[in-house]
């Protein structure tokens, strides 16, 4: 059987051996609009199965255990959710579309914190899903969806600009310390939720920030985007800036593991430690680091062609089979 190369695009821990990952397909052409979610299974003799979401772009994927059953959360850009389960699968939609004179922007991150499941996007969307239903909770945050001009020749010759002011990309913090991270008017932005409004935090860098990973005191968290950006603070003591001007590499997620913190960058694997970057020199040569988490003492690395997984001693690459050929 001829094999088609797959690239992924988000993924996350179920456990020490099993990681859940979602990808597109090579093939097909950049507009196309589907995804396949993988399950990897550790040292089975069928490490990989999957399932296809056609018409879906997931950009997302997240792990729970709601209510005592293990859920695997797909989230795509128009905000559809499909909770796998082993019993069956749900789907749901977290805001539909109620007039299409409207840009409603996009969904960029699903996100379990504590035994809650959160969503944020563009325009400062922010829900979170109780009672079985998505509740809308970004408060004053949230700007108004975009009216498209009704004029015919609007998509030819317009110089209204149709873009959001904040656009959010992730969510995270701890259970009653919730921070979002995005960008607005193309500078980083962060806020803090106070159980009753958002908190702006006053402008640190110019750089859009992208992901929001907390440290393991329970207080502060690190906040990672483009250049290189890493924060770490908290809102009641405010946030230092950690950055290295000699990196330009974006930096898209990091990880708490024997005492370093190692960051996924689109240059490769970094870690920081005793204030100082460097390349992980066993995974020199890998780039296009997307991911990285801890579960159970095991450290997941995800690159767009490859899994890797870390024991502490031991650096596993792990291939798809359709990516064999893929070196990186």
């Amino acid at each position: 059987m001829e094999k088609t190369p797959i690239t992924f695009t988000a993924g996350c821990a179920i456990s020490n051996n099993n990681y859940y990952l979602s990808a597109s397909i090579d093939e097909l052409d950049s507009w196309d609009a589907f995804s396949r979610l993988f399950i990897y299974r550790h040292q089975l003799d069928t490490n990989w199965s999957s399932h296809d979401l056609d018409g879906w772009r997931v950009i997302s994927v997240a792990y729970s255990n709601l209510l005592n059953n293990r859920s695997l959360i797909s989230l795509d850009k128009e905000g559809n959710v499909e909770i796998f389960q082993q019993a069956g699968e749900e789907y749901q939609q977290i805001c539909p579309v109620i007039n299409e004179q409207f840009i409603y922007g996009q969904f960029n991150r699903i996100r379990v914190i504590q035994d809650n499941i959160y969503a944020c996007g563009d325009g400062a969307k922010i829900y979170i899903y109780e009672d079985k239903k998505w509740k809308n909770i970004s408060n004053n945050l949230e700007e108004k969806p975009l009216e498209i001009p009704k004029n015919d020749d609007f998509f030819l010759n317009n110089d209204q600009d149709l873009t959001f002011k904040k656009n959010l990309y992730d969510i995270n913090g701890f259970d009653n310390n919730i921070y979002v991270c995005g960008t607005q008017n193309d500078e980083g932005f962060i806020a803090f939720f106070n159980g009753l409004k958002w908190l702006e935090v006053e402008r640190i860098t110019p750089f859009a920030l992208s992901r929001i990973v907390p440290c393991p005191d329970g207080e502060n968290i690190l906040i990672l985007g483009q250049y290189g950006t890493l924060l770490r603070g908290n809102i009641n003591n405010g946030f230092k800036n950690l950055k290295d001007i000699s990196i330009n590499s974006t930096f898209y997620n990091a990880a708490f593991y024997n005492n370093k913190i190692y960051i996924a960058s689109e240059h490769g694997l970094y870690q920081y430690d005793d204030g100082r970057y460097s390349i992980v020199s066993e995974l020199a040569a890998v780039q296009g680091v997307i991911s990285i988490e801890v579960k159970e003492n095991i450290l997941w690395v995800l690159t767009y062609k490859k899994l890797i997984r870390y024991d502490g001693n031991n650096w596993e690459l792990i291939s798809h089979p359709d990516n064999n050929n893929f070196d990186r």
